[in-house]
């Protein structure tokens, strides 16, 4: 929602390998030790960052596509490559991504 973003940048301003990056790091937080918690399981991680896309808080594509990786049980190449091919990561003319199409 751009509440959280250094530049206040939201939906598709939002680079896609940020929004990439920040669910792997969510779901990392999430399911790791802390001092003041215990980890969550993955099932736990994958419901409370749904609850977080119903707020609006990240995308629910790339998120969807991030707990069916893990639902599956690994991120091998053929994984990596279908999601590269679900969410459309193909590098422009100019070789840079285009712009987020999920976040609408």
């Amino acid at each position: 929602d751009g509440s959280g973003y250094p530049d206040g940048l939201k939906k598709e301003q939002i680079p896609l390998n940020a929004c990439i990056l920040q669910t792997v790091d969510v779901y990392d937080a999430l399911t790791t030790t802390r001092p003041y918690r215990s980890a969550l399981s993955s099932e736990e991680a994958l419901a409370v960052m749904q609850e977080e896309v119903r707020k609006g808080w990240w995308d629910g594509v790339i998120v969807n596509e991030w707990g069916g990786l893990i639902s599956s049980g690994g991120l091998g190449q053929s994984e990596t490559a279908d999601l590269s091919a679900n969410l459309n990561l193909h590098k422009d003319d100019s070789g840079k991504f285009p712009s987020h199409p999920h976040l609408e």
